[in-house]
């Protein structure tokens, strides 16, 4: 169970990745991928979790900004052209941008 602020943002935003229809695979930060005696997959998503510095954007303790960055790779095999890797990409964006409330870039 999650009880740190980083810890509880990163499981709440991989809950929500993992709940995308026809998600592929997901290779998580530290997590060993793909599991043993199993084989790379050809596509799957690569997880990088970089918490920064909480932002004060109030005087007293409260409240405080929490930022970061959830880099979501495509990993696709090669030959295959990125028409259908940056597909992906798009159904991420829209997937976890529907959270409401974050940041996230769009090309």
């Amino acid at each position: 169970m999650a009880t740190g602020t980083d810890a509880i943002i990163f499981k709440a935003l991989t809950d929500r990745l993992r709940a995308m229809p026809q998600v592929l695979p997901i290779a998580g930060p530290n997590v060993v991928f793909p599991a043993a005696g199993q084989h790379t997959p050809a596509k799957y998503l690569r997880l990088s979790f970089m918490p920064n510095r909480t932002r004060q954007i109030t005087m007293g303790d409260d409240p405080q900004q929490k930022r970061g960055l959830l880099q979501v790779s495509v990993v696709w095999p090669v030959g295959e052209g990125i028409i259908d890797a940056l597909e992906v990409v798009d159904q991420v964006i829209d997937h976890l941008r529907a959270l409401g409330g974050w940041h996230i870039p769009r090309g």
